[in-house]
């Protein structure tokens, strides 16, 4: 399986993991962003943690999930980045 939007303050402990600072870039396609948000929270729990997530400020992102769509896995709190942020790279 392939792994993405894995951020370093939450899951330092994944290989891949990166720094949310570095994936912005200047334009983003909103309609294709919305669709693969709604893909992201529509995919397959196959790891729940009775913890919650929240972001540098404060803000409850919601319970700690691992997601996948089969070939890829994402943590729960990727859709809520692009939301938030959404000049990130999907990459």
């Amino acid at each position: 399986m392939n792994a993405i939007g894995f951020l370093i303050n939450h899951d330092s402990h994944i290989p891949c993991s990166r720094d949310v600072n570095n994936l912005f870039y200047s334009q983003g396609e909103q309609k294709e962003l919305s669709d693969i948000i709604t893909y992201l929270n529509n995919g397959i729990p196959i790891m729940k943690f009775i913890t919650s997530i929240y972001d540098e400020s404060g803000e409850l992102i919601g319970p700690n999930i691992i997601y996948t769509d089969g070939l890829w896995v994402w943590p729960g709190y990727y859709g809520f980045y692009l939301k938030k942020y959404p000049q990130i790279v999907v990459s």
